[in-house]
């Protein structure tokens, strides 16, 4: 054999177990960036709920965010831990929004409120039980800013859903029914206010018996 012919073998069998060593490599280096994005998942479920104990709801909702895109990569958006992510996303948006209405920053806080209100409801379900929370959150801050008809439409949406779940005569739905009273007697609508004022009243009669 020839000097060059040996020496260009050598060399192919070189570049052969170079090319052997990069594929064996590759199965690690995607397992070890899998198991990247799972350590990174549960680490930052960890942190949102320190942050929104210490109330930092705003680093919370960014985190949050985060979570739900690793979540919906690792595993499908249709995972029942990315729908955890979203429900747990969409309370700490609820947490922000609320904070914003201590402030008197209402516009603010419905843009979060609204947020949270499209993860719970397009995304999770329209009967999702958290969509009541947050038709009833922005329907008090429409009534804050004097936005009277936007707000009944939104306390009789979250009204609706709590009589499905619990009954038309359920103790807590007098809480809604009082307020919603409240807002059509602003709008001069007396009648109707009567009316539910009158649901209202029956319910705390039967629970008094």
């Amino acid at each position: 054999m020839k000097e060059s012919e040996k020496n260009q073998n050598i060399l192919l069998g070189s570049i052969a177990v170079v090319f052997m060593m990069f594929i064996c490599l590759l199965p690690s280096y995607a397992e070890e960036s899998l198991w990247d994005k799972l350590t990174a998942f549960e680490d930052l479920r960890k942190k949102i709920l320190v942050l929104d104990q210490e109330k930092r709801y705003e680093e919370a909702a960014k985190i949050a965010e985060k979570v739900v895109n690793i979540g919906a990569e690792i595993y499908g958006p249709e995972h029942p831990n990315v729908e955890l992510a979203l429900k747990n996303f969409a309370a700490v948006l609820n947490n922000l929004a609320e904070e914003y209405v201590s402030k008197g920053r209402y516009d603010e806080s419905v843009s979060f409120h609204l947020r949270a209100l499209v993860i719970r409801g397009d995304i999770l379900g329209m009967y999702y039980p958290d969509l009541e929370q947050s038709l009833y959150n922005i329907g008090n801050v429409y009534r804050a800013q004097g936005r009277y008809t936007e707000a009944i439409s939104l306390f009789k949406r979250a009204l609706g859903i709590r009589e499905k779940a619990l009954g038309k005569d359920h103790p807590s739905l007098t809480i809604i029914l009082e307020i919603l009273a409240e807002v059509y007697r602003k709008i001069d609508k007396t009648e109707e206010a009567i009316l539910i004022e009158d649901h209202a009243k029956q319910i705390r009669l039967k629970i008094k018996k």
